[in-house]
């Protein structure tokens, strides 16, 4: 038995005022065929899933090949590959000093104080894409940078480069904004006197 089921994608770190479903998105094909077993209850042949911290105020286009669908269906049509579009182009962008952002740390030893620098970083600054009106309403204190302390070796001294995984938005422009980019830095921990 044949089945014909549209494509979706899902989305991973997405603000809440976009879904999958917008009409800024087009997957290439819309649908496809699969074998329709009796048991498959699946209605979307789901492509991927896409990170919204990859997603900038562009035209944002996503090649996956049929191997790296995260659909369980087998595919009767002969697709190579799978083009997912997704159009911000009507948004802005803005960007903020990390040093002046809000800092919280995660694991921290008490007798060290901890810094991070960017300087020597890819991405000196952090990146936050939204609304032009939505993005005037944040400052440096609505993004908050989650260190995790523990990953420090403490024999060392001067630095060790850190990956920073959780960046966020502390405000209620959260919902319609959201960090892109990844970011590492030079994590410092200086004994306390």
């Amino acid at each position: 038995a044949q089945k014909t089921i549209p494509t979706a994608v899902k989305y991973v770190n997405q603000p809440s005022a976009y879904t999958p479903d917008d009409d800024n998105i087009t997957i290439s094909p819309e649908e496809v065929k699969i074998l329709g077993s009796t048991g498959s209850n699946e209605n979307r042949y789901l492509v991927q899933t896409i990170d919204f911290r990859e997603i900038s105020n562009i035209k944002n286009v996503f090649e996956f090949t049929s191997e790296e669908t995260q659909s369980n269906d087998k595919l009767i049509d002969e697709i190579e590959s799978f083009t997912v579009t997704i159009d911000f182009s009507h948004l802005s962008s803005k960007r903020f000093n990390p040093a002046e952002c809000t800092m919280v740390s995660v694991g921290e030893d008490d007798g060290y104080e901890y810094s991070l620098d960017f300087s020597n970083a890819e991405n000196k600054e952090i990146t936050v894409i939204g609304p032009r009106e939505s993005l005037s309403l944040l400052s440096e204190k609505d993004i908050q940078i989650e260190i995790n302390t523990d990953a420090l070796t403490k024999a060392r001294s001067g630095g060790q480069v850190v990956e920073i995984s959780n960046i966020s938005i502390q405000s209620e422009q959260k919902n319609d904004c959201w960090i892109y980019g990844t970011y590492t830095a030079t994590l410092i921990a200086t004994p306390k006197e």
